[in-house]
């Protein structure tokens, strides 16, 4: 008993080694499992297993299956089992798989596949015996490099999953037989791939591979290669030497020679051709990506299905239905003559193979079906199982092709005549025969694999859903007669079609079993596509289905048939004799509704984890074992046994009485018997009901005989009716066509009389790039020449402005009278649509007539076709005689809500019907909605939708740009004139295409994109434009207007690059000026006319204010009273961020003229679709010009929706209202800041290399619109003064890629700034645009590009004295310069010159003075390691480049006079002898966004303090206030506040007096600007003299001014702090001197009136 497995047994016992609890519906592992002490083998697959706690308890488990569960994760727990051999967890929800896996070092097979895993643990290397892993269909993007170490993996199957690189560690697997990557992203394949020695088989297909290594040459045992569907246009002459090479699969891809298309015919040949070919460079041709060949194939299909479809509609019409009733119209063609392959020790396979002796081997079965013979030729070396199966299955093909053909078995005692006719029917000689076959157990395994069938189902709202099965046993019950299914064994593609499947399912499943098909190259010749219906499918069909196949040959089953009639005899005689005793039963309760294998019952415990209800099955073993064991067993006494029911709870109540009695009764292994027969009975009933269709369908087939030919006259009338009606219509279509084709010519010849020649553009192009450089030059030789310019140019502009003042006047003129002329074409435009809208009523009257006409013959057809329903349910049910034969056919039946025992799901309705009902509700609703809104008017809207009333009240009535600023007698003029373009016919239209956008740039400090109408209307001189030309042109244009400030256009840049890296691969972006546009830019504009000026946008800093007050976030909710409807919920909060979209709701953004709903992954999909259609209502209920509604993805979002939130890819922040939409938000509550969250540390984002930065280098200098190389020992050595471009080649993927940064210094020109990013984008268009390009400002360096120079980067001040400008100018090389050295890790150290000077020390770091002969190293007292490290090293440097000058190292306090002389002389510095060091920190306050904010400013330069703005400095002794010269009182007075307050409550122990000062801007000190790295002072203003600490003032007693007592005279002459409150100044008088001003008392004053309070005051000069 020690290793039994229960073969039909009465009961299993705790020696149970094999169980099998598949299709139970388990939601957890049955608790008292531990019980089976020796369980060895556990089948747990198809449940609802989310937890495996409990299995742990098994030690001796070897074999678990927990496929087809909804496990998420594996317990800590269940890595205990240690002696654990195979593991398959595929078809489940893994995420991730723990380390622990490490601990089962007994594994040799892991099934991963079908998961959600992202990543493989390191730790897999640490299993010595894995012999096959299988992590197919999952989201790997990469493999641990660890993995290589598996020495002893043999199958490794990766396919369908996301990895774009292979590991190069991979080459040490050299027992790996099967290498599976096909259907990934890979692009290049390692050197390492030839180390693979023992490969036979390597899948490549579907990737992006565009060449084949040479090293593949070495897999000296490699037979199968397939690299269908990638980029290849050759292959390496070294493949020839692949001798053992038998299948090559090479198509669809991009061959320069046709013998790569003829490669599968000859192998010799093309073998041949590869060693007389030389190898050439290989090139990669254009639109031969994954995604172009995906998007082809999508096309294809949607042809090939409008070609279905037409096929469809015509052949119902003509043929009246088909031999199965469902109107199909596809033909069931059969082959001439088929060779079947049986092979298979426990199961037996049966495959279709070419009729060709090359398909026979001398170990297997096959079976040639010529029509009129039958042949059965038995291999000498085959098993006698495959014999019997042969002979059993020839005898079936003979019954079901009617019975005429005749079976012949070639053994040796056939004749010779039929052994020459069977070899003469098969292509080829005797000597092809095959010696031997594949391992039966191999052969089952890979057939397994290889199985695949899709589920093709229609939802009822006309969606398809498809879902998959793969590399499992299948079962009938997968199939469901509401779907179509596709089966794909390896070799013909079945597509099964449900009796109640739609046209559309039908027409999709053919399409996917093409593409099947069409996609393997391992198929046979013969393989095709097999049409299935539902109840009468082929026995060929029948054998891929492991419990619909008839095992009555096998000897085994047999035996168990015997025992089990024995068995049912024996349990006969004990109901008997329970009878005799006394039992009673109980009255029949309805039968079990869920069918199950036959199966032994188990004991009590186990049994009790088990709902009856729901599983009235017991636990079954497997079917390995028991392949059939009671499937066929007769009924004993069927007439007079009782229920199920009744037995059941007889044998209950037998076992309690027991209980109490002498001793106990197995009640579950009873149940578990009856349970059994009961299903044989309706099993038997099935089978009876299957003959009765099968004769019922030959009698129809007489009957349709007839009604064909009587049908086929009809038919004939009704085609003649149909040609004489399409002759008309299409009649009538040319001449719309003609109509059409006037039209376009006479718009051609409107267009052509517009645009000016090529030449006359080239010209002026030419012209102004020549004035341009002139005027340069002009200005930097002569200054006072250039005034005298500007004024003599300000004359002119005077002049010109009073000329156009005056056509501006005569074109007001000009205008009025066409004011006249269009209201005159109005009025005959009015009348007209008035004569047009009565003969739309009259048409909308016939329609509907008509319509009701069709509805009422719809509801006939609707009522004949439930009529016919019920007739075909009353003629089944009088088949039914005995009760029990009546609950067997509610299983059976076509209509019902139950399932068959053993067979397929039954529709719960009649899906067809459905979708009628559907169509005519839809109808019905959409009419109803159309006669409200008619009958309401057109201010009624959805009650979700915000009206257009409280729309107005937000953004006026002329949108958004009004909003913000804008000059509203100059937007009126740009409807009219919007207007008068529409109504002209000289205009041209705006570009179609719905991915063509213009995007508005505006702001001054925190600049905002938008999109706009795509118009020359909506451009202004004052800002800068993105024009998007859409997918098909690849083009960007940057538009730049006149009077724009430099914010808005490297704002614009950084959008335009966006735009161009991830949503328009391969685009160029091209900067155009405003009056330098080329003609293509005004084509997709839609025309061009008078740009309007940059006063009518309103002021930059206005709209950054108003704009904020227009963007909400909300999420879609469910109505509580309505379910189906959905509502609007603000998400409150400060400013929008990424944080606020949860991955399980909807949202929608609402921009006021952008509307973006983003749905999360995990959000329901009703809500996503009508969220969708929401948004687009909300978008269409507005008066004003709206972009499309844009649907966000989770990680595509388009960089417009991310410019939205405040932490999403370098956005600018965006504040939120706090009020309801639609209402209006002038007014923000200020909350008061929370000084605790300013001492918290900032946390930032983590840059990502792209690699370690020692990849290739180049370098340029701009110089006059030119680049000068710059040689390699000068890498790393900036000027602040000039731009410069790097390019940075390395290496990813085997392929070279390249990134272009262009760095900007912050004294550099503006011409010499833009042409650095001109010069970018040749030196982009020179590398076909394969490069990245990065722009870079000085101090703000990434640290990838720090990282390229390896500690040696340093920026000296003024421009490279080398240079042409700079030699021009007279600039000469800093004899003594001083470098201030600083950074807090080895990447971020840098060098930057600084004034030359004592005060510039600072005891928190290093400095580097270079003089003629000496190099000074000086290292202050609190300077980290970092900074020591740097300063050595530029030191040498400096030392190498002066010959002769040598290094001095000195320490703080520890300086030689020399020393000091070469400084400028000894003087007192900030930080002098600091002991200890504390990293300061900036905090920027600000109120543009209409409440008080403070962010701090990681990693902060000098470039940081924002004029109009308000900045606090924390260096930990001090707290400085800086005030902007353009801040405004309330910044002013709030944040220095706020800086007491922080000092106030720092938690770090600093002393609570620390000093709080307040420096102005442009006037600050050495204590002050030492903080800042590299601070420049030839900005300072004025060229003040720069003090060590003066200037500051104590904030203290800045603020005491705000409480304090003035006199009378002083209030007068507004000699108080202007941030004191004007209304409120009588309140700063004493009280003496208030009663002697007013006469009275300040009580007595506070009860006058508010009128006579003012009055008083403005008497006085108070108010």
């Amino acid at each position: 008993m020690g290793n039994e497995t229960s073969k039909g047994g009465p009961e299993l016992s705790p020696q149970t080694s094999s169980l099998d609890l598949s299709n139970q519906k388990l939601a957890a592992i049955p608790p008292n499992l531990r019980k089976l002490a020796v369980l060895v083998s556990l089948s747990l697959n198809h449940n609802l297993i989310q937890d495996v706690n409990g299995l742990q308890e098994n030690k001796r488990l070897q074999e678990v299956d927990l496929s087809n569960n909804q496990l998420e994760a594996l317990a800590e727990s269940f890595f205990q089992l240690l002696d654990l051999v195979k593991l398959n967890i595929s078809f489940n929800r893994l995420v991730e798989l723990s380390p622990s896996v490490a601990s089962l070092q007994q594994l040799t097979e892991l099934n991963l596949a079908n998961n959600k895993l992202t990543a493989l643990p390191p730790t897999l290397a640490k299993l010595p015996r894995l012999n096959i892993l299988n992590v197919s269909f999952n989201n790997l993007t990469t493999l641990p490099r660890e993995i290589g170490g598996i020495i002893s993996l043999t199958k490794l199957l990766l396919n369908n999953n996301q990895i774009s690189d292979i590991i190069p560690e991979m080459g040490r697997l050299t027992n790996l037989v099967l290498l599976n990557l096909g259907d990934n992203n890979l692009q290049a394949l390692p050197i390492e791939i030839g180390g693979l020695i023992s490969l036979n088989k390597l899948y490549l297909d579907n990737n992006n591979l565009i060449e084949v290594r040479k090293e593949i040459s070495r897999l000296t045992r490699l037979k199968e290669l397939n690299l269908r569907s990638n980029q290849l246009v050759d292959l390496p002459s070294s493949l020839a030497s692949l001798n053992t090479l038998a299948i090559l699969d090479l198509d669809d891809n991009q061959w320069d020679a046709e013998a790569y298309r003829l490669a599968g015919a000859d192998m010799g040949q093309f073998m041949a051709f590869l060693k007389a070919k030389k190898d050439a460079p290989i090139r990669r041709r254009a639109g031969t990506t994954k995604e172009y060949r995906r998007t082809q194939t999508r096309m294809q299909m949607k042809e090939v299905l409008e070609r279905m479809q037409e096929a469809n509609e015509a052949s119902s019409s003509g043929s009246g239905g088909s031999a199965s009733g469902s109107g199909s119209g596809f033909l069931v063609v059969g082959a001439v003559q088929q060779l079947y392959h049986l092979k298979g020790s426990t199961r037996i396979l049966v495959r279709r193979v070419d009729p060709t002796v090359a398909s026979l081997n001398t170990g297997d079965v096959f079976i040639l079906d010529t029509g009129k013979k039958i042949y059965v030729w038995p291999g000498p070396k085959s098993n006698q199982r495959e014999r019997l199966k042969g002979v059993h299955y020839a005898r079936q093909m003979r019954e079901e092709a009617g019975g005429g053909a005749d079976v012949v078995l070639l053994d040796r005692d056939s004749r010779k005549q039929d052994r020459t006719d069977f070899f003469t029917r098969l292509e080829g000689t005797k000597n092809q025969i095959k010696d031997g076959g594949s391992d039966d157990a191999v052969a089952v395994g890979d057939h397994v694999m290889m199985t695949k069938m899709f589920q093709i189902r229609e939802g009822e709202d006309g969606r398809l859903d498809m879902s998959f099965v793969l590399s499992v046993d299948l079962s009938k019950t997968m199939l469901d007669s509401s779907s179509c299914c596709v089966l794909d064994c390896g070799g013909d593609v079945w597509v099964w079609v449900g009796t109640f499947s739609s046209t559309t399912e039908r027409s999709w499943a053919m399409l996917k079993a093409e593409e099947l098909m069409s996609r393997s190259a391992l198929r046979p010749k013969s393989a095709e596509i097999l049409w299935v219906l539902d109840g009468v499918e082929t026995l060929y069909f029948r054998e891929n289905f492991t419990d619909w196949t008839d095992e009555s040959w096998d000897p085994e089953v047999q035996k168990a048939r015997a025992k089990a009639e024995e068995q049912a005899r024996k349990e006969a005689e004990r109901e008997a004799k329970m009878q005799k005793r006394g039992s009673s039963f109980f009255t029949p309760a309805s039968p079990p509704s869920q069918p199950s294998s036959p199966s032994t019952s188990a004991t009590e415990d186990l049994d009790s984890s088990v709902d009856t209800d729901d599983h009235a099955d017991s636990y079954s073993t497997s079917r390995e074992h028991i392949p059939a064991a009671a499937a066929s067993a007769p009924v004993v006494g069927e007439s007079r046994s009782p229920s199920l029911q009744e037995r059941m709870r007889a044998l209950e109540e037998t076992n309690k009485t027991s209980a109490q009695g002498k001793g106990s009764y197995n009640v579950e292994a009873e149940i578990a018997r009856e349970r059994d027969r009961e299903r044989e009975l309706a099993k038997e009933r099935e089978r009876e009901k299957a003959k009765e269709k099968l004769r019922q369908r030959q009698a129809e087939k007489t009957d349709q005989a007839a009604e064909r030919d009587r049908g086929e006259q009809a038919r004939q009338v009704a085609e003649d009716k149909e040609d004489k009606e399409r002759e008309a219509r299409e009649a009538r279509e040319k001449e719309k066509e003609r109509a059409k084709e006037r039209e376009k010519e006479k718009a051609k010849q409107r267009a052509g009389q517009l645009s000016p020649t090529e030449t006359e553009r080239d010209t002026l192009t030419q012209s102004d790039g020549l004035s341009t450089k002139a005027a340069d030059k002009l200005k930097e030789k002569d200054a006072a020449k250039q005034r005298e310019q500007e004024k003599l140019k300000e004359k002119e502009r005077l002049k010109e402005e009073k000329e156009k003042e005056k056509v501006r006047q005569k074109e007001a003129e000009k205008e009025k009278e066409r004011e006249k002329e269009r209201i005159k074409e109005e009025k005959a435009r009015q009348e007209k649509d008035a004569a047009s809208a009565k003969q739309r009523e009259k048409e909308a009257q016939k329609d509907k007539e008509e319509k009701e006409k069709q509805d009422k013959l719809r509801e006939k057809e609707m009522e004949k076709e439930k009529a016919e329903q019920e007739r075909l349910a009353k003629e089944k049910a009088t088949v039914v005689d005995t009760p029990e034969e009546a609950k067997g056919a509610e299983t059976t039946g076509s209509a019902s809500t139950g399932s068959k025992p053993g067979g397929r799901r039954a529709p719960t309705k009649n899906v067809i019907r459905a979708r009628q009902e559907k169509a005519v509700k839809e109808e019905a609703d959409a009419a109803a909605r159309k006669a409200e809104s008619d009958a309401a008017g057109p201010s009624t809207t959805q009650a979700a939708t915000p009206s257009k009333g409280a729309r107005n009240t937000q953004v006026g009535s002329f949108g958004l740009l009004y909003s913000l600023g804008a000059d509203e007698s100059m937007f009126k003029k740009r409807m009219e004139d919007r207007e008068a373009r529409k109504a002209s016919s000289s205009s041209a239209a705006p570009s179609a295409d719905p991915t063509v956008r213009l995007i508005h740039v505006k702001g001054r400090r925190t600049c905002f994109g938008r999109q706009v109408e795509v118009s020359y209307l909506s451009l202004n001189s004052g800002d800068v434009f993105i024009l998007d030309c859409g997918k098909a042109t690849g083009l960007i244009y940057q538009w730049n207007g006149a009077e724009a400030n430099r914010i808005e256009k490297g704002k614009a840049m950084d959008i335009a690059k966006s735009i161009k890296d991830k949503e328009r691969v391969g685009a160029r972006v091209v900067l155009v000026d405003e009056g330098k546009e080329p003609d293509d830019f005004w084509k997709v504009m839609g025309g061009k006319g008078e740009i309007p000026s940059a006063a009518s946008a309103g002021d930059d800093k206005d709209a950054e204010t108003a704009i904020r007050q227009y963007i909400n976030l909300h999420k879609f909710v469910k109505d509580d009273a309505e379910p189906d409807k959905l509502q609007l919920q603000k998400v409150e909060g400060q400013r929008l961020v990424k944080e606020m979209l949860e991955p399980t709701d909807v949202y929608l953004l609402d921009c006021t003229a952008e509307v973006y709903v983003w749905t999360g992954p995990s959000s329901d999909l009703k809500v996503r679709n009508k969220a969708l259609k929401m948004g687009q209502e909300i978008a269409a209920s507005r008066d004003f010009w709206v972009a499309p509604v844009s649907r966000e993805l989770p990680g595509s979002e388009q960089i417009l929706f991310k410019e939205r939130f405040a932490n999403w890819g370098g956005s600018l922040p965006i504040a939120m209202q706090q009020v309801a939409v639609g209402k209006n938000t002038a007014k923000v509550k200020q909350e008061r800041v929370d000084v605790s969250i300013m001492h918290r540390p900032v946390h930032e984002k983590e840059e990502v290399y792209i690699d370690d930065g020692k990849g290739k280098i180049q370098i340029w200098r701009v110089e006059e619109f030119t680049k000068v190389a710059i040689p390699a020992e000068q890498h790393g050595q900036f000027y602040a003064g000039d731009s410069y471009l790097i390019l940075y080649t390395y290496v990813m993927k085997n392929k070279d890629c390249y990134l272009i940064y262009f760095w900007q210094g912050r004294n550099s020109t503006t011409n010499e700034k833009g042409a650095s990013a001109l010069l970018t984008m040749e030196l982009d268009d020179t590398l076909k645009g394969m490069a990245k390009e990065v722009r870079v400002v000085q101090n703000k360096e990434p640290k990838h590009f720090l990282s390229m120079f390896e500690g040696r980067f340093v920026v000296h001040a003024s421009k490279d004295p080398l240079g042409k400008v700079a030699k021009a100018q007279g600039v000469q090389a800093d004899e003594v310069a001083l470098y201030d050295i600083a950074g807090t890790a080895p990447v971020t150290t840098r060098g930057i010159q600084v004034r030359r000077a004592a005060p510039s020390l600072n005891s928190c770091g290093a400095y580097v003075l270079v003089s003629p002969t000496v190099v000074y190293v000086w290292l202050g007292k609190a300077a980290n390691q970092h900074e020591r490290n740097f300063a050595a090293n530029i030191s040498k440097a400096f030392a190498s480049s002066r010959s002769g000058a040598r290094i001095v190292e000195l320490a703080e306090s520890s300086e030689t006079p020399a020393f000091w002389d070469a400084l400028g002389g000894k003087a007192p510095y900030p930080c002098m002898q600091m002991g200890h060091r504390h990293e300061p920190r900036l905090f920027q306050c600000s109120v543009g966004t209409g409440v008080f904010t403070v962010d701090a400013i990681p990693h902060f330069v000098q470039d940081d303090l924002q004029t109009d703005d308000m900045m606090i400095l924390d260096t930990y002794d001090a707290v400085y206030v800086w005030q902007g010269p353009l801040a405004n009182e309330t910044e002013r007075k709030a944040s220095m506040d706020t800086a007491v307050e922080y000092v106030d409550k720092a938690p770090d122990g600093r002393p609570r007096n620390s000093p709080v000062l307040l420096v102005k801007g442009g006037a600050e000190p050495y204590v002050f600007t030492t903080h800042f790295h590299g601070w420049d002072f030839s900005k300072r203003a004025g060229g003040s003299p720069v003090t060590l600490d003066s200037g500051l003032t104590p904030v203290q007693d800045i603020l005491a001014l705000y409480s304090k007592k003035y006199t009378y005279q002083e209030l007068v002459d507004k000699k108080f702090p202007k941030g004191i409150d004007g209304s409120r100044l009588e309140e700063f008088l004493e009280d003496s001197e208030f009663e002697e001003v007013f006469g009275m008392a300040l009580d007595e004053f506070a009860k006058m009136p508010l009128w006579k309070k003012q009055q008083v005051k403005r008497d006085l000069g108070l108010y």
